[in-house]
């Protein structure tokens, strides 16, 4: 049984279509920029960006007698490269490992890659991201069975562990005058030109699918997780929404500085078990367990821009004799320029379609 094939994309897309439908005519995205906060460009920003990603799944026993160190899984291949494209309120952008960066005898190899696309209003951003791991190791079982030389040994590698998450984000900016701009932090085709603060509403909906043909947890930490030793399979199906704010300060026009954090209740439906067995047990957890914080700091001028971020985001899930932590944090150095383009054809006419203008305005 897969339970990762079961989750249809319908699943994951439907609910936020029925949103983005009835947001088409809402007063809110009819919103026009204060130009004297925000200068947008007409023009096809290209960009390079170098990403340190490291995801991390920490599968912690939970019973009380219990001394040993978690499994602790982390992702070997930590350095990606990618390139976006980001023109008027559209973006998207792929990412792919750089092997070049691996230490492969010690934590052996992660294959790595990752989609995102997202639609970016004045008051509102509707981004969606695949990303997709295989082959994470743990270095904490080598700590478990030896005390020597654990610094020049190989950590343990599960090579057939791989997680596939999927994720839809929308945010709602309480933007009463139009003055912030979330686009010029994290997309490149407005540019804040001074300062200014927002409230946030964020709704998140993803599925997160673990899973290991030889099994999650170690064989040498096997007697501390009951009758879950023999895990080889996890999936979640999350719906969170709580509030935030996102912060720009700019210095100069050019040198501008975002930091956004957000938290919220969360409700998932948490599905695992042995594959082989057949033993899945099905389980609903409600509360405050995810939150998010994202920072950049860049130089963007009228043409050439130049950025850092953080974004840093985790949920904890509970078992019946675990509790499984999940996190990824993810650095970007990103460097592009805006091109002209020619408006006319298929731009020109996307543009000046009525469904455009007045959805994505």
């Amino acid at each position: 049984m897969n339970w990762g094939a079961k989750i249809k994309c319908k699943t994951i897309f439907a609910p936020l279509f029925f949103v983005y439908l009835l947001s088409l005519n809402s007063p809110i995205l009819a919103a026009n920029i204060d130009s004297l906060y925000i200068y947008k460009y007409n023009k096809l920003a290209v960009s390079f960006f170098k990403t340190y990603t490291s995801c991390e799944l920490d599968f912690a026993p939970q019973r009380p007698d219990s001394f040993a160190l978690p499994t602790a899984y982390s992702t070997s291949a930590s350095l990606f490269n990618g390139f976006s494209f980001d023109y008027d309120k559209l973006s998207f952008s792929f990412g792919f490992a750089d092997k070049t960066s691996t230490d492969y005898a010690r934590k052996g190899r992660t294959l790595y890659n990752s989609f995102g696309f997202s639609i970016n209003s004045i008051n509102y951003r509707l981004e969606s991201s695949y990303r997709r791991f295989i082959g994470f190791y743990d270095e904490n079982i080598i700590r478990m069975i030896t005390s020597n030389d654990s610094l020049v040994k190989p950590y343990f590698q599960n090579p057939s562990l791989h997680t596939t998450l999927v994720k839809v984000k929308g945010i709602h900016f309480f933007n009463k005058r139009n003055r912030f701009s979330y686009s010029a932090a994290y997309n490149n085709v407005q540019r804040q030109v001074r300062s200014a603060f927002t409230f946030m509403g964020v709704v998140n909906l993803y599925n997160l699918n673990i899973n290991s043909s030889k099994g999650i947890i170690p064989v040498e930490a096997q007697a501390y997780y009951g009758s879950w030793k023999s895990l080889s399979a996890m999936n979640v199906t999350g719906l969170s929404m709580g509030p935030g704010f996102a912060f720009n300060f700019v210095l100069l026009k050019r040198l501008y500085l975002n930091f956004t954090l957000t938290a919220g209740l969360e409700l998932n439906r948490l599905t695992y078990g042995n594959n082989m067995e057949g033993n899945a047990i099905e389980k609903y957890n409600f509360g405050i367990n995810t939150a998010e914080s994202r920072f950049a700091v860049g130089y963007n001028a009228r043409n050439f821009y130049v950025s850092y971020n953080v974004r840093s985001d985790g949920v904890n899930y509970k078992m019946i004799d675990a509790k499984v932590t999940t996190s990824l944090i993810t650095q970007n150095f990103i460097i592009g320029y805006r091109f002209k383009v020619r408006e006319k054809g298929p731009l020109n006419k996307l543009r000046q379609s009525k469904l455009y203008n007045r959805a994505f305005k």
